[in-house]
């Protein structure tokens, strides 16, 4: 489903421009603008893109399968490229910078990057990258263990239609 989402959006998206991204700073504080380029930093946006790149190349090779053709190249470079050129890097940070303004008074932004200008501030900033990966990782390790139970409930969930009866209501 997040891949046909974000399929469906870089096919509708309309590539963004470098001035997009000026254009949002230019109304961001200049506490949000530093926050948000400690806390968004290149390894986080690559993460960003990575994560969901396999999804979406698999999707996209699947559904050229499906029209009975293939592509020229591969699904994962061709959502990496579209990835990139909708959602740049320093747009993202422009769109943290103006989050961050959004959630946090002045005084709190003020707040915020001192923090982050000591050595604890730092290093908490390093965590939220790497820790980004980490929890990553975490979820797709314990998704073994996710596959049983959702065989489980969809065989009792699921009612094909020879077995059907009256349309039911969807139920949660």
């Amino acid at each position: 489903m997040i891949a046909a989402a974000l399929a469906l959006l870089l096919a509708t998206a309309p590539a963004a421009t470098a001035s997009d991204a000026q254009a949002a700073l230019a109304g961001s504080s200049a506490d949000a603008q530093e926050a948000a380029a400690v806390l968004v930093d290149r390894r986080l946006y690559d993460q960003l893109v990575e994560a969901v790149v396999p999804v979406v190349g698999m999707t996209l090779e699947a559904q050229a399968r499906a029209a009975g053709g293939y592509l020229k190249v591969s699904g994962a470079g061709l959502a990496r490229s579209a990835m990139r050129s909708v959602m740049p890097f320093e747009d993202l940070r422009a769109f943290y910078a103006e989050l961050l303004q959004r959630r946090f008074s002045p005084a709190e932004l003020a707040e915020v990057v001192a923090f982050l200008r000591t050595e604890a501030g730092r290093k908490y900033a390093l965590l939220a990258v790497d820790g980004a990966k980490d929890m990553q990782i975490w979820v797709q390790d314990r998704m073994e263990q996710v596959q049983p139970v959702l065989r489980r409930q969809l065989k009792e969930a699921l009612v094909l239609p020879d077995q059907a009866g009256p349309p039911a209501e969807k139920r949660e």
